[in-house]
């Protein structure tokens, strides 16, 4: 038996398995980076997306708060009848202006007295 050519292969087994170990360690500890980053950003949106849920919420319950079409339309009635009766108010209170201008001039010519 050979004991230096048996040295001299061992000795690159052992290299060989060495350097397959550093690199299965290398790979791995690559990917427990990844892997803790990956987790990172998913715990990170997990609780953007729990923030956008709540704020989400808000918003539709201030949504069921707005008037409806119906409502608007209501709304829109209502002011067309209070238009009508500014406008009747205005043409009554013109005639009430004129009648006071007469009762006026009337006094200040005398009151009939000539």
């Amino acid at each position: 038996m050979d004991y230096t050519a048996m040295d001299f292969w061992w000795k690159v087994f052992i290299t060989v398995i060495n350097m397959g170990i550093g690199a299965y360690l290398f790979w791995e500890r690559h990917n427990d980076g990844t892997r803790r980053r990956i987790d990172s950003m998913e715990t990170d949106l997990d609780e953007r997306l729990d923030d956008h849920s709540s704020r989400l919420a808000k918003v539709e319950a201030r949504m069921d708060l707005l008037p409806s079409h119906e409502d608007l339309g209501d709304l829109h009635e209502r002011i067309n009848d209070v238009s009508k009766n500014l406008h009747t108010l205005t043409g009554e209170m013109t005639g009430i202006k004129t009648t006071l201008g007469l009762i006026h001039q009337h006094l200040l010519n005398g009151g009939g007295r000539q």
